[in-house]
């Protein structure tokens, strides 16, 4: 059985679609097999996954649909596509809108997904589901079919925080009602910079609420990384060179690895987590891997050089000339 991931915020522009595409492809260098589903009517993902040369037959929408009427699913061929990568996807398009009002009538609704999955699920080890900014009938099937959820948080807008709470009464309920074995993986810090205040602040508040675990990987904001969504690439086909690859997968681990670097509360002595401790702890020892790929360059020396040129030519033009 595959392990079903939901990327989900209730806030857009969270890095929920990048998030998707990027842990998908670095899954696929792991030589798992990856199946991505576009449950956003945006259809960023699908932008981004599929090729000038792909032919989308049928949509998400078409499955829900088929799903509603009883009806018989089209063969794979014709709704799973494959990307450049290597990823397997299921496309979405502008009439996902259209289709969550559709479902608000139906009988077990919120189990549709669950049921679109079941007859593919063995082919592939993993499945993450791209959700939409928003609480709907679509977003709560996605966490109805999950075994996981990853809650991106945008470390450069401290207003991103305001909808967590929202997500988590929702995540409850699922939990309680739909899908029991429903837990969260960890929340993903994205456009983080770690010399700015509103980053810090991010992290300490995110740091602070011990009920939900927290990745100690964090995706930096990069130029790069926005430009992938520009050009229709993952970033390991757009800068294979560039520090979010490493960070995309995870510690050269992959989404496993990724899983046990995780802030835990100590157990036994029930001793509460120092926060600060902590925070300061994962600013000290955060990109330790990165860390060897930069070593002193030329360009560096370069710099040293112009600034020593700088200072003798400035201390030339302010010594006072003297005259015999």
């Amino acid at each position: 059985m595959p392990k079903i991931i939901a990327i989900c915020n209730k806030k857009g522009g969270v890095g929920k679609t990048i998030t998707s595409v990027n842990l998908a492809v670095a899954l696929v260098k792991q030589d798992k097999k990856v199946l991505v589903v576009d449950l956003d009517a945006q259809s960023n993902s699908t932008g981004i996954l599929k090729s000038d040369r792909t032919l989308i037959e049928k949509y998400i929408t078409d499955l829900f649909e088929t799903t509603r009427l009883g009806g018989e699913y089209p063969e794979k061929s014709k709704f799973i596509c494959t990307s450049d990568d290597g990823v397997d996807f299921i496309g979405s398009n502008t009439l996902l809108g259209n289709t969550e009002i559709g479902l608000a009538s139906e009988m077990y609704r919120e189990t549709m997904l669950k049921r679109i999955l079941a007859p593919i699920g063995n082919f592939y080890d993993y499945i993450i589901l791209d959700c939409q900014p928003s609480i709907g009938i679509i977003t709560i099937n996605a966490l109805a079919a999950a075994d996981e959820i990853i809650i991106p948080v945008q470390a450069n807008d401290f207003f991103c925080l305001d909808g967590l709470a929202n997500l988590m009464k929702y995540i409850k309920i699922t939990q309680t009602h739909i899908n029991p074995s429903l837990h969260i993986a960890g929340t993903l810090i994205t456009k983080y910079l770690a010399h700015t205040n509103i980053s810090k602040l991010v992290c300490r508040t995110v740091y602070e609420n011990q009920s939900i675990p927290v990745f100690k990987t964090k995706i930096s904001l990069s130029t790069k990384v926005a430009e992938t969504a520009a050009v229709k690439e993952s970033i390991f086909s757009y800068s294979p060179k560039s520090k979010a690859v490493l960070e995309y997968r995870f510690s050269k681990g992959g989404y496993g690895a990724l899983s046990m670097k995780k802030l835990q509360m100590r157990m036994g002595n029930n001793t509460p987590l120092d926060i600060n401790q902590e925070y300061e702890k994962t600013q000290n020892n955060e990109n330790d891997e990165l860390a060897q790929m930069f070593t002193p360059s030329s360009i560096e020396v370069q710099a040293k050089i112009k600034l020593l040129l700088m200072r003798v030519i400035l201390k030339i033009f302010l010594t006072p000339l003297t005259f015999r």
